[in-house]
């Protein structure tokens, strides 16, 4: 049984990589084609954030095939990823914290669970940013400053997830030498 989850951690954590790879390589660049601002980075994308000018400026930079791409297949790749992505922060969590104590293990499992819930409402409210009827004129600061919330909020628990499972590693390494 041991085997079969160990299989299934690293078949989640390749399956997430895999993801990001898809989006990074993929994804992004058909983005940036699709924009007249040169390497202009899509809002899920930036991690200290974005302010209202720049929303506008970045959806106005957008072609109408450039706002379809980010509309559906963007979306759908950045739909599964946090799902993946989650699960990896959750499995991994579970394991490298096993002998820290139930408490440090459920507020790591909390904060990978977060990261997932606030990677999904950044995406519903960017798409709620592009989508806006009647184009970028008709975008407020109060729709903006929502999706920014949730991309500030998700980078957040990202690097928190991220630091404990490096932290249980290195614990891990120097239980084994």
């Amino acid at each position: 049984m041991t085997r079969t989850r160990a299989r299934l951690r690293w078949m989640i954590t390749i399956a997430a990589l895999l993801n990001y790879a898809l989006l990074a390589l993929w994804a992004v660049p058909q983005l940036e084609a699709m924009s007249s601002i040169p390497d202009a980075q899509p809002f899920d994308l930036r991690f200290i954030g974005y302010g209202y000018a720049d929303a506008v400026d970045y959806i106005a930079s957008l072609s109408s095939g450039g706002l379809a791409f980010y509309l559906l297949e963007w979306r759908i790749l950045d739909s599964v990823f946090p799902l993946l992505l989650t699960l990896t922060f959750l499995n991994w969590s579970w394991v490298l914290m096993a002998r820290r104590g139930m408490v440090l293990r459920m507020i790591f499992l909390v904060i990978g669970f977060s990261y997932g819930v606030f990677d999904l409402l950044e995406n519903a409210a960017v798409a709620r940013m592009l989508g806006v009827t009647g184009g970028v004129e008709n975008l407020t600061p109060t729709i903006v400053a929502e999706a920014n919330r949730w991309t500030l909020l998700k980078f957040v628990v990202f690097a928190i997830s991220v630091l404990g499972i490096v932290y249980g590693l290195i614990l891990r390494l120097f239980q084994r030498g």
